[in-house]
């Protein structure tokens, strides 16, 4: 039986968020409420100095990661992701299961699997979804965590790409229809807005 998992993967700055943000509209017009995290850089001065983890309504943030060097941080890339910020990320991800149609994961990398509990809660949300899932991935994750990334591929894959985005832009109220079924539970009403 094929997951209600719509995973969407490609290199960066592909337009993986512009996808995930453009599904995430339809559903919200069907009157869908949304659930869980997007990852927005934090830049200064036009540079980028870091990740943000913010719920998708916008009411909580925390600094996942950032190039300033810290005492207990987790070396990812450039990045020291902080391990501070896990309690805060599940948090948002269990008040998104609890009280959400359908969540948005918004990315899940290297970043947000170097945190032990988070990676694990990742990992069960994507294995067992108790809900319809939207995740946007990192492009490598097939060689890091085949399992993972393997249960990616049980619902609708989008491997996005120039030659076809602009195509799944078009086909997102599809995706949305397909997505949403009969898991909204009111479809007359508004959800939240997306945040990013």
């Amino acid at each position: 039986m094929q997951k209600k998992l719509i995973a969407i993967t490609g290199r960066p700055g592909i337009g993986k968020t512009t996808l995930a943000q453009t599904i995430a509209s339809e559903l919200v017009s069907m009157g869908c409420s949304l659930g869980g995290f997007t990852t927005p850089e934090l830049r200064e001065g036009g540079v980028r100095r870091g990740f943000l983890v913010k719920s998708v309504d916008g009411s909580r943030s925390v600094l996942l990661a950032s190039v300033t060097p810290a005492p207990q941080g987790l070396r990812v890339g450039r990045y020291y992701v902080d391990p501070a910020a896990e309690g805060k990320v599940l948090s948002i991800l269990e008040d998104s299961i609890k009280s959400s149609d359908i969540i948005i994961i918004d990315e899940v990398g290297p970043m947000e699997l170097s945190l032990r509990s988070l990676s694990q809660a990742l990992t069960k949300l994507i294995m067992q979804p108790p809900k319809p899932l939207i995740v946007t991935f990192h492009y490598r994750l097939r060689d890091r965590f085949p399992e993972l990334f393997s249960a990616l591929t049980q619902g609708i894959l989008i491997r996005l790409d120039e030659n076809n985005r602009n195509e799944y832009i078009r086909r997102a109220p599809e995706l949305a229809r397909w997505l949403a079924n009969e898991a909204c539970s009111d479809k007359g009403r508004k959800g939240a807005a997306v945040h990013t």
